[in-house]
């Protein structure tokens, strides 16, 4: 008797940009249900682009765990200080968490130096 319940995959997006990640699921199209999002994704571009790829249908499993393999956390900490790609982003969390807080002003956890 055929299985009833054929197996869901779940597509792990780690790829390097946006880019690649859309391009990819544009090939894939409707072939398939579920996306990983993980920690270098995320911190490079954002809930933004989870809703993106929810927009499109996919239902999106979100890996943001940091007890990780090294290489991708450091990965991570590496675009969340991209100057480049995050500038704009960064603006918008920064005027959100001001008007947010006040004159108050948080602590700083993590530094580049």
């Amino acid at each position: 008797m055929p299985d009833q319940n054929p197996c869901k995959l779940i597509l792990a997006l780690d790829l390097e940009t946006r880019e690649e990640a859309f391009a990819m699921l544009d090939r894939l199209g409707d072939s398939l249900e579920w996306v990983k999002v993980g920690l270098q994704l995320f911190t490079a571009y954002g809930p933004d682009f989870v809703r993106e790829i929810a927009d499109r249908g996919y239902k999106v499993f979100l890996d943001l765990k940091l007890y990780d393999i090294p290489n991708t956390v450091a990965k991570a900490v590496q675009e969340y200080f991209q100057p480049t790609r995050r500038a704009a982003h960064s603006a918008r969390l920064r005027r959100r968490r001001d008007a947010r807080m006040g004159k108050q002003r948080p602590r700083r956890l993590l530094s580049k130096s």
